[in-house]
């Protein structure tokens, strides 16, 4: 089994429109509400690739009761905890030159008596788990070191943690050598305190993460394809040039992808190449967390994989 972990669930809602104008008034052609934030997103992949999954993390309110049902419906499991606060609502803008407009609720804020509680049953869902999935932002309430702390829990038993955060509590989750993370570019340049422009740039930081103990490091790169640091090796895949629909989860796809490799023992190149693959179908879809697995199937035979050796 593996778990995905959504502390700061969402409703993602969509507003499609001809187009988008500041101090105007704006219709919607269409809208379109799906159950969201990161570990969700990957959740409703990993449903689509026919791996078991249980989501977890917190839901509050009539936005979390939402969320909740849009996820049995979409026959997602779902174990979550709930709290006082009111979950939020993201919303993302999409006008006719497909340009992009995402607004983020900040969140409820956690209780320390809920923030136990949580810990309580991540414990017993990690005993059962093969990988614990670790994703998105940090409601209000919960330390920068949250992350660390639910890393340590969850692979205190052998359960392998998998990290897909940013800024401080990235830095922080690192301290407890999650078995991965996966970052974007911005992500690395903040967490190795420097510009990462050129392909040996990302290489070395890369390696230089690799050093401190995780295992695999990935890097989604975009229209650019993705980079991983994995076994002395680093591995570089290119994707190609396709009409983006909607990007927003295509990142959460990535990690569902390579993870979904990890769990059905394939070798990493092929876990890479199906991460890469579901993060490009994902963009392909108007739904965050969603894809066609006749567009995952033909973007596999379009890719692949280069690798170099480095020496710890």
């Amino acid at each position: 089994m593996i778990t995905t972990v959504t502390l700061n669930a969402a409703i993602d809602r969509t507003y499609y429109m001809d187009r988008f104008s500041i101090n105007e008034v704006n219709r919607t052609k269409r809208i379109i509400s799906e159950p969201g934030g990161k570990g969700i997103n990957v959740s409703k992949i990993l449903k689509i690739l026919n791996i078991n999954t249980v989501s977890t993390g917190f839901l509050g309110g009539l936005n979390g009761q939402f969320i909740k049902r849009l996820a049995d419906e979409k026959g997602i499991h779902s174990d979550f905890v709930m709290i006082e606060g009111e979950s939020r609502i993201c919303l993302n803008i999409i006008d006719e030159f497909t340009n992009q407009t995402e607004i983020l609720e900040l969140g409820p804020t956690i209780l320390e008596r809920e923030w136990i509680e949580f810990k309580r049953k991540l414990l017993e869902l990690a005993n059962k788990s093969t990988y614990v999935i670790l994703s998105g932002s940090l409601p209000k309430g919960l330390l920068t070191t949250a992350y660390q702390e639910l890393v340590e829990l969850v692979q205190q038993n052998g359960t392998r943690a998998i990290v897909d955060t940013s800024g401080q509590p990235l830095k922080e989750a690192l301290k407890a050598k999650p078995f991965m993370i996966k970052p974007n570019i911005d992500e690395l340049s903040e967490i190795t305190n420097r510009p990462l422009q050129t392909d040996d740039e990302i290489m070395n930081a890369l390696i230089e993460l690799s050093h401190t103990g995780v295992s695999v490091v990935a890097v989604s790169r975009g229209s650019d394809g993705a980079m991983a640091a994995y076994d002395n090796c680093i591995y570089s895949i290119s994707i190609p040039t396709l009409s983006v629909v909607n990007p927003v989860g295509s990142g959460d796809a990535f990690v569902a992808g390579l993870v979904s490799g990890f769990y059905n023992g394939e070798s990493f190149e092929k876990s890479l190449i199906r991460a890469s693959a579901a993060g490009t179908a994902n963009a392909l879809q108007e739904k965050a967390g969603d894809l066609s697995l006749e567009d995952l199937k033909s973007l596999e035979k379009q890719m692949s994989v280069n690798q170099f050796s480095f020496t710890k």
